[in-house]
């Protein structure tokens, strides 16, 4: 089912990349979704995304679609941490990123470590924690991991 925005993420210039993203993130919202969605390797396209050479609507979409595909499926928050997103996640969470875009990237790390303790360990050895908890507080949600 999600397989053509998977061949986009892959063949269309960056900029259309973020819109096939986004239709990732959408589409992953629901749990067997997320499960093909990672089942058929989108994650580390996902992940290139979120690299400096990326623009700002693609490192949002990228990220939102991490989180719903942490949120809705097991397996994504292992291959997510395995494909090296909590690094690039850190870096757009530093000041200097639009505040819509740390938003969103809080939720990411938020959704990958909330029931991981490996994933809490790579956070805190990344010294983001307490910005992922600053962030949740400013849109409203009151967690601490």
């Amino acid at each position: 089912m999600p397989q053509p925005c998977i061949v986009c993420t892959r063949h269309v210039p960056r900029s259309a990349s973020a819109d096939a993203a986004r239709a990732l993130g959408n589409i992953a919202l629901d749990a067997e979704s997320a499960h093909t969605i990672t089942a058929a390797g989108a994650i580390p396209l996902l992940v290139q995304l979120l690299g400096p050479g990326s623009p700002a609507d693609a490192h949002s979409a990228a990220s939102g679609a991490l989180m719903s595909l942490a949120l809705g499926c097991a397996e994504a928050v292992a291959a997510i941490a395995a494909a090296g997103a909590i690094s690039p996640l850190v870096q757009l969470l530093r000041p200097g990123s639009p505040l819509d875009i740390q938003k969103t990237v809080a939720g990411a790390l938020m959704a990958l470590g909330f029931y991981h303790p490996e994933n809490r360990a790579a956070i805190d050895a990344a010294a983001a924690r307490e910005n992922v908890v600053a962030k949740m507080r400013e849109v409203g949600v009151r967690w601490d991991f």
